[in-house]
């Protein structure tokens, strides 16, 4: 995880009825792409090396719940909202989640 730096987000965001819906569905997308790694590099997940791809990060529900003060349930209840409205996709194993940040679909 990045202790510094930024990263920009589109202002978009707060018209986004998902994301905005209440402060830890905001916190918790924050925290998403504000982790999430913004080049390829190679990493271990599940005792696997792995390629991660702009907009992927390998996290807790935990970690996620200490940086952003939400409760571990409360996080895993949003990410449920986020991965049904395909905002993110996620891959789990015992002890952390792979979470991809999905490419907003557009309104046809």
């Amino acid at each position: 995880m990045l202790k510094n730096g930024w990263f920009k987000m589109n202002r978009e965001i707060f018209t986004d009825d998902i994301v905005t819906s209440d402060s830890n569905h905001l916190a918790v997308w924050c925290f998403l792409c504000a982790n999430a790694s913004y080049t390829t590099r190679q990493t271990r997940y599940n005792g696997k090396v792995i390629t991660l791809r702009p907009g992927q990060l390998i996290t807790s529900r935990r970690s996620i719940a200490a940086a952003t003060k939400v409760d571990p349930s409360k996080v895993e209840r949003v990410l449920k909202v986020f991965i049904e409205a395909k905002r993110v996709s996620q891959r789990t194993c015992s002890s952390s989640r792979l979470i991809t940040i999905l490419e907003p679909q557009s309104e046809d």
